[in-house]
């Protein structure tokens, strides 16, 4: 079971990304999370995850490797997701007695009107 947990482990490789020096790819990691939570608009978001992809195809490792990764965080992905669907603000998509379903999730600028 251990060993189905990749996030955060070395993947060994010989590619581009794997010969950088570790002080840069700590850089780029930061820069990349700090430009992801800055971004504000759509297009922002599509270049920021196009970065990402490219970083991915330029180290080489198998897709399946980076999804199998990725399922230990799926739980709380999902469950996040629900959450804003529940506290969100704006138009109602459903509503019955308490419990109600926006299209918005809760916004930043609603919050402070």
């Amino acid at each position: 079971m251990v060993r189905d947990i990749t996030l955060g482990q070395f993947m060994p490789g010989h590619s581009l990304i794997h010969r950088l020096d570790a002080r840069a790819k700590l850089l780029m990691l930061l820069a990349m999370i700090v430009f992801t939570f800055v971004a504000s608009n759509y297009v922002s978001l599509m270049l920021m995850t196009l970065v990402s992809l490219l970083a991915v195809l330029l180290t080489k490792i198998r897709l399946n490797m980076y999804l199998k990764s990725m399922k230990v965080i799926l739980f709380v992905v999902i469950f996040t997701g629900l959450l804003n669907l529940f506290y969100g603000s704006g138009e109602a998509l459903w509503e019955w007695g308490f419990i109600r379903i926006t299209w918005n999730g809760t916004d930043v600028y609603d919050i402070a009107q």
